[in-house]
Formats: C-alpha cells, sequence, structure tokens
C-alpha cells in the first residue's frame, strides 16, 4: 500500500511520457540492490541519507540527471523508505501499465520460445484481456516441457509438471 501511494506521487511528477525512463532507473536501482552488499547500505537506518544517495548516483550514472527523480528518491530516504524502493518500482510499473492500457505476462518455459510461438500466444492473451501484452521471458527447466504464464493475479499452468503433479494427486 505504502509503495503503491509512493508510485502514483512519483507518476503524478513525471507523467506517462517519462515513464520508461524511471522504470530504467528503477531497474538499474534494483539491480544495485541485488548485491548484498549495496543492500545492507541502501536499507542501513545508521548509515547517512548522503552515502545511499552517493551509491544510487552511481548506479544511474548512465542516466542524464532527473531533478524530479532524484528529488523523489531523496524524499524515500528521508522518510525512512529505502526499504521499499523496490517495491515502488514494481507499483510503478504496474501503474504506468494500467496507464498505457498494457499488460505484463511473465512466460515461463523449460527452453527458449520461439518467436513464432510467442507471437501466438500475445494474440491470444491481447484477445483475453483486451490490453497490450508484454512479454517478460523466463526459462525455468523444471517446467520439464509446457509452458506457465502469469498475468497480474491470474496463473496459467499448461507446463508438463503441472500435468505429471496433477495425475500423481488424482491416482
Amino acid at each position: 500500500v505504502i509503495a503503491s501511494r509512493y508510485a502514483k506521487s512519483l507518476l503524478g511528477l513525471g507523467g506517462v511520457e517519462n515513464s520508461d525512463d524511471y522504470q530504467k532507473r528503477f531497474e538499474a536501482i534494483k539491480k544495485l540492490l541485488s548485491f548484498k552488499e549495496a543492500g545492507k547500505v541502501i536499507k542501513s537506518k545508521v548509515l547517512p541519507n548522503s552515502l545511499k544517495l552517493a551509491l544510487i548516483r552511481y548506479a544511474l550514472k548512465d542516466f542524464s540527471v532527473d531533478k524530479h527523480f532524484e528529488c523523489f528518491v531523496k524524499l524515500m530516504l528521508q522518510e525512512g523508505r529505502a526499504d521499499i524502493i523496490k517495491e515502488v518500482g514494481n507499483s510503478y510499473k504496474t501503474l504506468v501499465f494500467e496507464k498505457k492500457n498494457t499488460v505484463l505476462a511473465e512466460v515461463f518455459t523449460a527452453v527458449e520460445m520461439g518467436d513464432k510461438d510467442l507471437g501466438v500466444l500475445q494474440k491470444k492473451i491481447e484477445s483475453s484481456f483486451q490490453k497490450e501484452v508484454v512479454f517478460e521471458r523466463r526459462t525455468d527447466p523444471r517446467l520439464l516441457g509446457g509452458v506457465l504464464i502469469k498475468v497480474g493475479n491470474k496463473r496459467i499452468d499448461m507446463s508438463l509438471k503441472a500435468k505429471i503433479e496433477r495425475l500423481g494427486a488424482s491416482i
């Protein structure tokens, strides 16, 4: 809930026109937080915000300075909300997708799915949801075959692993 409030504020501040850039900035921050030590520094209640901000600026060094985004990050640090930056980024992405009438579909397959198959899948999902679809492809060898699709709260599991589990449960 708190993360979505921050995300709404940033969307109001930067507008949809800056959303692609802001999403890339959040991805850079998420990448920074994936390093254990950097995550500890950012989430620390003891270390000064100036150090945390310097670390975030370093993660964003490839981007031009955006005063709105930087002020937003400073505010989060001042309010002691550094621990929810990832969640804010996720909420922001969801809000932007809603504004653009787009839906994110995570597609999991045992091996990389070809573009042709992905195109067929895209048409089916777009017709089901009546929205444009953006895919995030992931491979998971544990699926054995087939596909697992996550769209928002919905989960469509057509994997071989799930079929075997259902068969085993029915026996």
